[in-house]
């Protein structure tokens, strides 16, 4: 039997969204990418983490870089996941919703990839696959 261990990576509710929802930190101690990581490791387990790139516009260029880098270092597969913009979302206060409609890199009002065109589409996927590789210096094969 094949199994296939795959996470996604990304954190856009909150005011804290990195550390709550990707790193999972509480207190001194981390429950996200790097549990799921210990825990792979333990077991011999490579793992593919889906990585929602863009949110860098989000949570800044050095922030989700660093995220990026810490999976790959590990030896743990990066892949890219993507959401063009974020939806409105009731858990999210006002100000929250107000900074993710402000700071998506593509359209605020169409968050899916089947509310763009093909060429749009392309360009999407073009763009993290490309970040992703200058971070990781490793083909991107795969997307979600």
């Amino acid at each position: 039997m094949i199994v296939l261990l795959t996470v996604d990576v990304e954190g856009t509710h909150s005011k804290a969204p990195v550390d709550l929802l990707i790193t999972g930190k509480i207190q001194n101690e981390e429950y996200g990418i790097s549990k799921i990581m210990d825990l792979c490791d333990y077991y011999q387990i490579n793992a593919s983490f889906f990585v929602d790139v863009y949110e860098y516009s989000l949570h800044g260029f050095p922030q989700m870089k660093s995220v990026v880098e810490s999976i790959a270092k590990r030896d743990h597969d990066v892949q890219l996941h993507t959401h063009p913009a974020w939806p409105e979302d009731k858990r999210d206060n006002q100000k929250i919703q107000d900074w993710k409609a402000n700071n998506c890199l593509f359209d605020a009002k169409r968050p899916w990839m089947y509310q763009y065109n093909l060429d749009e589409q392309v360009r999407i996927l073009t763009k993290g696959k490309e970040l992703l590789e200058e971070w990781t210096d490793t083909q991107i094969i795969a997307h979600r």
